[in-house]
């Protein structure tokens, strides 16, 4: 709320009245069932993915409350090429409240990202 300082709160997402939707294990299988050994080519089908699912909603990125992404072995050299492609994606105006999680592995030995979400969906 305006005027309501918190300092030890890094980000956070005032939302309005809504329906909450959450999406779960977004992972960067392709149309095809197939998944890249690349990251960055990863990182983007798995936001492709989540469009798929927003706009199923009757929504889109704007609607994100918060995001968190978990990146299997994560080496903080990555940071810029995530931050680049959640970039393409996510405005950077409003972005939502996120967190970045390194693990051990995912679901999958060839995963290396997996994302969830939680969305405010429009009336």
């Amino acid at each position: 709320p305006p005027g309501v300082q918190i300092p030890w709160v890094s980000q956070a997402v005032v939302v309005g009245a809504g329906r909450i939707m959450y999406l779960s294990g977004h992972v960067p299988f392709d149309e095809k069932g197939q998944m890249s050994d690349d990251l960055e080519t990863q990182l983007n089908q798995v936001f492709s993915n989540m469009q798929v699912t927003l706009e199923a909603a009757g929504t889109d990125f704007s609607s994100l409350a918060r995001v968190t992404v978990y990146i299997k072995d994560y080496d903080p050299a990555q940071l810029p090429l995530l931050r680049q492609v959640r970039d393409k994606w996510i405005s950077t105006a409003t972005p939502p409240a996120s967190a970045l999680i390194g693990v051990d592995a995912l679901f999958i030995p060839q995963a290396m990202v997996e994302i969830d979400a939680v969305a405010v969906l429009p009336d």
